[in-house]
């Protein structure tokens, strides 16, 4: 083992040796195990052939706000057998969106994904390469063709399989922590004293709440609608409550 003599800003120092502590190992084993973590993750990262922007967990749990009630928009991954350098697409779609004519004639190939679809940890593996086997069978295993009207894509039976593969390997993503809340149901435990809100709240305080209980919800796999609302209908039965 070689010997690596290096300095270090003093703010630097005191945060390898807090991490030391509180991990009841050597500073020089916390250097080791950042190098070997950026280590694997270069490594993966030249690995990956299909790749996406990076998400947080639950960024794929979205309000459709086609919908009368309180329900989520469909996400999906996409993969375009056409475009190479920019094959892989996740997204989501409202109820009242149409499917464009490149998917309905498979040119597109498009796999519907659970909305409680952890983001993160799907993204993450997709750029470290765990799906590239399953997509490159589906890209070589497609032939898009002309059929006088539209381009339609048709694949063969190692194709039909890896989406057989990748349909249900994306299931194993699906975390069921993640959920799509009303704010009157999310804070119905919750008291005006605890959240903090009373008749002589502003408008700016309650913003300011409904933005840190957002946060705070969101950490927890939550996405909480109508936060604002909700404190303000709580401020406005304080003030009521002070006129009877």
């Amino acid at each position: 083992m070689k010997q690596l003599n290096i300095q270090i800003e003093d703010d630097q120092h005191e945060w390898l040796r807090q991490k030391a502590f509180r991990e009841r190992v050597s500073m020089a084993q916390v250097v080791r195990e950042i190098i070997n973590k950026s280590m694997k993750e270069e490594r993966l990262m030249k690995k990956a052939t299909f790749r996406v922007p990076e998400m947080e967990r639950t960024d794929l749990l979205e309000v459709d706000p086609s919908s009368q009630s309180l329900r989520p928009q469909t996400p999906y991954l996409e993969l375009d057998l056409t475009s190479p350098d920019n094959a892989i697409h996740i997204d989501t779609y409202c109820q009242i969106d149409g499917t464009p004519i490149s998917v309905w004639h498979g040119v597109v190939r498009r796999y519907y994904l659970s909305p409680k679809t952890n983001a993160e940890a799907l993204t993450t593996d997709i750029n470290a390469g765990v799906f590239d086997d399953l997509f490159q069978r589906i890209v070589d295993g497609s032939e898009v063709e002309w059929n006088g009207s539209n381009y339609v894509a048709r694949l063969n039976e190692d194709a039909r399989e890896a989406e057989e593969e990748l349909e249900k390997l994306l299931e194993d993503y699906v975390d069921e922590s993640i959920g799509l809340w009303d704010a009157g149901e999310w804070l119905q435990d919750s008291s005006d004293e605890d959240l903090g809100v009373t008749a002589a709240s502003t408008d700016d305080e309650l913003a300011k709440k409904a933005r840190e209980l957002e946060e705070e919800a969101r950490a927890e796999g939550a996405i909480v609608v109508w936060l604002e609302d909700e404190l303000k209908e709580r401020r406005q039965a304080l003030r009521e409550s002070m006129t009877t």
